[in-house]
């Protein structure tokens, strides 16, 4: 925790977790919304791109629920988090928030790394945001497909064709990959990804539009094609 936010307090510890998404220049990216002795923060990781949210408690003037989002407000700018427990949430934070205040409790503050994140927001506009139903396929076996493909809430699983009829394999949640081997080397879907939960969502990139990139951006696509490969290596490995 500590150090995927760059905290300098060393005794920053974790008090609750909960699956959220925020809305970033018009698109929903999902994650998790942590809280801890004086700090809140939001990790999202979305087809490589990282967005990470620091808000000390101290800065925080209001917590409500709006249209079952919850609402955090500094002084300057608002965020909304799109929850599945928005009362019991945001009950949470307002009782950290009046800990905090009674035992003198203060923000230590982010370690600066010195490193500059590159701009996604070209290439987060390309990404397409779909929903699916239980049993509803997301990708068929041997279906061509120039997409790659990255749960972002709920679960979906992985069926294959055998002689004793159809097979799952595995089933795989939030943040998880699949399509990469089709994506980078074109060619027929391996298995089948079917939703295994209503509302599943599902990011999906197409490769000519990451292609296109190349002549806006060189270090883009590098970055991108780097995440494939670490990510297809960690599941082989796996």
């Amino acid at each position: 925790f500590r150090t995927r936010f760059n905290l300098k307090d060393p005794n920053a510890t974790v008090i609750s977790e909960w699956p959220a998404a925020v809305i970033d220049k018009h698109m929903t990216m999902h994650g998790h919304l942590y809280l801890s002795k004086n700090v809140l923060c939001f990790l999202s990781k979305v087809l490589g791109s990282v967005k990470k949210i620091v808000i000390p408690l101290e800065e925080i003037t209001q917590v409500e629920v709006s249209n079952r989002n919850v609402v955090v407000s500094q002084q300057d700018k608002k965020f909304e988090f799109v929850t599945g427990r928005s009362d019991g949430i945001r009950d949470s934070i307002k009782a950290q928030i009046n800990e905090a205040k009674l035992s003198g409790t203060v923000f230590q503050g982010v370690i600066d790394t010195g490193k500059e994140e590159i701009d996604w927001s070209l290439f987060l506009n390309g990404a397409l945001l779909k929903i699916y139903q239980k049993d509803e396929p997301i990708l068929r076996e041997k279906e061509t497909s120039r997409f790659v493909f990255q749960i972002g809430q709920g679960t979906a699983r992985v069926e294959r064709i055998t002689e004793n009829g159809i097979q799952v394999f595995r089933t795989m949640g939030a943040g998880e990959l699949f399509g990469e081997i089709s994506f980078l080397k074109g060619g027929e879907a391996s298995a089948s990804i079917i939703a295994h939960e209503n509302d599943t969502q599902v990011y999906c990139i197409e490769k000519q539009f990451v292609d296109s990139l190349l002549d806006l951006n060189a270090e883009l696509p590098g970055r991108f094609y780097k995440f494939l490969a670490t990510s297809l290596a960690g599941r082989l490995r796996n």
